[in-house]
């Protein structure tokens, strides 16, 4: 090949590259269009994946990761703006069409299909993140962690035998860890109780690798050891009025038997929530629930 000839094929590369991303500066407006976080475009449709693609030019990679990057800071400034709350009413609405544009884009998005799988089923909507989820088992049946994952998006739901599906499936996947049949059986005997809901999530945290996830798990195994220590408080308590006739005014009474069972207490006496937040008590009725300004997830 000859000298002029190469630097033609150059120059003839480089113009290329350079239309290329010049084309990705309105593909990026339309996305920042219809994806701003503003109320207002809330209910705005977004158009397909395939709509998508054909306004991307070719760079359907670079566009997946453009969706992808919405979505996170999407999801992120709802959730520094309280959509978390139990009582906020934020349902995360635009989450799940940027994630099925990215997974259009680039169907082997395999976090992109994890976190949708997590967020949209806890935030949006069940049924959507198990669509999201069975689409990247269709184009990744080798991926026994999307099997994993839509075996505890329908835990969450209550369908433990769908869930048990969904787990022996994942497990004939070749590479499956042992747990994944030991799940599945754990689904039938007893899928509701909190010793499966510990097990389920503390295998989803040491093998996911994103760190949002890693990080709502944290969240959900401290509010099941907050369910257990209210179980425990509520206890004494009752056990309190069979011995006194009534429910018991603080939590004074019990400081040795808390002490005993590695109860972090507060300077009256009072048990700490696994977020450091003292405990309340109805001396009425002997309940005991969580403080009104405390950090451990209510849903």
């Amino acid at each position: 090949m000859s000298l002029n000839l190469m630097k033609r094929l150059e120059i003839i590369c480089a113009a290329v590259i350079v239309v290329g991303l010049a084309s990705i500066y309105p593909l990026q407006a339309f996305i920042e269009h219809h994806t701003g976080d503003r109320r207002v475009e809330e209910a705005l449709y977004l158009p397909s994946g395939k709509a998508v693609a054909k306004l991307s030019l070719g760079f359907g990679g670079l566009v997946s990761d453009i969706y992808w990057m919405r979505a996170i800071q999407y999801f992120g400034g709802k959730s520094r703006a309280g959509g978390l709350d139990q009582n906020s009413g934020e349902r995360f609405e635009l989450l799940y069409p940027m994630l099925e544009i990215a997974t259009a884009l680039d169907p082997q998005y395999i976090v992109a299909y994890e976190f949708g799988a997590m967020f949209i089923a806890d935030y949006n909507s069940p049924e959507k993140a198990i669509e999201l989820i069975k689409r990247g088992i269709a184009h990744n049946p080798n991926q026994w962690r999307l099997y994993q994952h839509l075996g505890f998006t329908y835990w969450k739901m209550k369908d433990y035998r769908a869930a048990h599906d969904a787990y022996m499936a994942g497990s004939r996947v070749p590479g499956a860890p042992p747990f994944m049949k030991t799940v599945a059986g754990q689904m039938l005997a007893e899928g509701g109780s909190r010793q499966t809901a510990r097990m389920v999530f503390r295998q989803i945290y040491e093998e996911s690798e994103d760190e949002r996830v890693r990080e709502a798990i944290v969240a959900k195994l401290k509010r099941l050891d907050a369910l257990d220590q209210m179980d425990f408080l509520m206890k004494l308590t009752q056990a309190y009025r069979e011995q006194t006739g009534q429910y018991p005014g603080s939590f004074r009474p019990f400081a040795r038997i808390l002490a005993a069972n590695k109860f972090n207490l507060d300077s009256s006496g009072a048990p700490l929530d696994p977020d450091g937040f003292p405990y309340k008590l109805n001396s009425a009725d002997g309940t005991v629930s969580l403080a009104d300004n405390s950090t451990i997830l209510r849903r």
